[in-house]
């Protein structure tokens, strides 16, 4: 099963930051899982790392609804460091919204591989892992 190096997760819900890393790191996914509670914090060390395409993680879960910055603003904050990153990266929407309003939009950005619905659970992360990741 291929692994990945960084997994950034971008969720305020420490429960499933928590749960989700457990899964990454005991299942070998991943090496390193960084956790931001908002989308601010994430941008800010985003941009901060941008050069350095080592940094840059493989993979981004991020939820829609946070404080301080949701995932909506963002996407589109990052949205010019998104399309033009050298380094692919698999960003993955993950929310407890089953508004399909929601889904469909995220999917309109290329450089959203896929909407995930919470809950997450291993069986999920493993289909992501086998078919959809680099």
């Amino acid at each position: 099963m291929p692994q990945v190096k960084r997994v950034f997760v971008i969720d305020d819900d420490d429960i499933f930051n928590f749960g989700i890393s457990r899964m990454l790191i005991d299942s070998r996914f991943a090496e390193k899982v960084s956790i931001f509670s908002n989308g601010e914090d994430a941008r800010d060390f985003l941009q901060q790392i941008l050069p350095n395409d080592e940094q840059w993680p493989d993979v981004i879960f991020l939820d829609l609804r946070m404080p301080v910055m949701n995932g909506w603003k963002f996407i589109y904050s990052m949205q010019q460091e998104l399309e033009t990153l050298s380094k692919k990266t698999g960003i993955y929407v993950v929310s407890s919204s089953c508004d399909l309003q929601d889904k469909a939009y995220c999917l309109q950005y290329p450089f959203i591989s896929a909407y995930i619905e919470k809950p997450i659970t291993l069986s999920k992360l493993r289909h992501l892992f086998e078919t959809d990741l680099i």
